[in-house]
């Protein structure tokens, strides 16, 4: 791994992650590196995964629109009971961030979404619903190779229970703040911590910011740099998945420190309210 500097100048590890083309049709060869990517880092891009420049681009310009217009237009639409909506910026020590969510759903619309006027935002309702859309096709693909790399039915993770009609997939945009000359600001983003779904599906802007911890309980915590990559996503395996693998996929802690002003989108691949997560009858998988 090379060396990587932070913005105070410490020196980070770089973590190299696996490449599974998602194009390739040899999807056992793709499901063996996504078993060994899991086991070993809980992380790992994916390239040719079908959702088009022409709507990640259209989903970024507009993500940034969004987070431009009038501070009073953004509150109107505050996060609600359902988790959807806008959080306004969080502002910590150490963090700076504000979040948009809606829902995913596997077909038709989202009732509970919040959605602002088209005359102050125009084009933003399509431009989500389209990536949201293609990224929750990219999710059910990346499900089906994570199934045959625990050894289940390909389309395991396709039931109804699990990512059917109901399920509680979320998509949110988060914005990192520009800190300035504030030297107490120096790390921005949300801290150390794991995700609650299957896994999530991340892309950023280019911008670079996103850290895993080694060992999270090492102290002091060692966290070693991703690299970003403006056209792939980042699958990153979630609670529910680490569980339901006997702990033989990792769930690995991470944070978004990024370092600028940007964007990222996730897609948070979580399984219907009453779906029940216990750990799977599958072998360990040999170190």
């Amino acid at each position: 791994m090379a060396d990587h500097l932070n913005a105070d100048d410490t020196k980070a590890e770089v973590r190299n992650l696996h490449c599974i083309d998602l194009s390739d049709p040899d999807i056992k060869q793709s499901a063996a590196l996504i078993k060994q990517a899991c086991s070993e880092n809980g992380m790992f891009y994916v390239i040719n995964h079908g959702i088009s420049n022409e709507v990640m681009d259209e989903a970024f310009a507009k993500s940034k629109k969004f987070f431009e217009i009038p501070e009073s237009e953004r509150m109107k639409l505050l996060f609600n009971d359902n988790q959807r909506g806008y959080q306004p910026p969080v502002r910590m020590s150490y963090y700076y961030i504000e979040t948009y969510t809606i829902g995913v759903r596997a077909h038709g619309h989202d009732p509970t979404n919040i959605w602002p006027p088209t005359d102050v935002l125009p084009g933003w309702k399509e431009a989500m619903e389209r990536y949201k859309r293609d990224a929750f096709n990219v999710g059910k693909v990346v499900a089906r190779l994570v199934a045959l790399a625990l050894g289940l039915d390909i389309d395991y993770f396709n039931q109804p229970k699990m990512l059917g009609e109901t399920t509680a997939c979320l998509c949110s945009v988060l914005h990192y703040g520009d800190p300035g000359n504030d030297s107490s600001m120096l790390d921005i983003g949300a801290v150390g911590h794991t995700d609650v779904g299957l896994f999530t599906l991340v892309a950023t802007d280019g911008i670079s910011g996103l850290d895993v911890c080694r060992d999270s309980d090492a102290k002091p915590q060692a966290w070693d740099y991703v690299l970003p990559n403006k056209r792939a996503l980042i699958v990153n395996v979630g609670n529910l998945l680490q569980r339901l693998s006997n702990d033989t996929f990792r769930c690995m802690s991470h944070k978004a420190g990024y370092r600028g002003d940007g964007c990222s989108i996730e897609v948070f691949l979580v399984p219907c309210d009453d779906c029940v997560i216990e750990p799977l009858p599958v072998p360990k998988i040999e170190a």
